[in-house]
């Protein structure tokens, strides 16, 4: 694990995070705490979940033993993972 492309990633991932960080002081109006992500289409929100998780792969693979590991004993990689259609290819955690 390259100590540059740690650092790398996990800025990668929370730049996309405070991208879309919604943790106002006050609620946006009356009905909606963030307006802009409660009323979302759900395209909007795929989208928003996508960036996310194409900046999280890599995070995980470059920051976590456990989770590079995963992908190694999957024989996958943090690419294989950028989008939520891509889920199903990754065999849940479990106990």
């Amino acid at each position: 694990m390259s100590e540059d492309r740690a650092a790398a990633t996990r800025r990668a991932y929370m730049a996309v995070l405070e991208q879309y960080r919604r943790d106002f002081a006050e609620p946006g109006s009356a009905e909606y705490w963030s307006p802009s992500l409660e009323t979302a289409s759900r395209d909007e929100i795929r989208a928003i979940q996508n960036a996310k998780l194409e900046k999280l792969s890599p995070f995980l693979y470059e920051n976590s033993a456990f989770y590079r590991r995963r992908f190694d004993e999957a024989g996958m990689i943090p690419d294989d993972i950028r989008t939520v259609d891509d889920l199903p290819k990754w065999r849940p955690v479990d106990k």
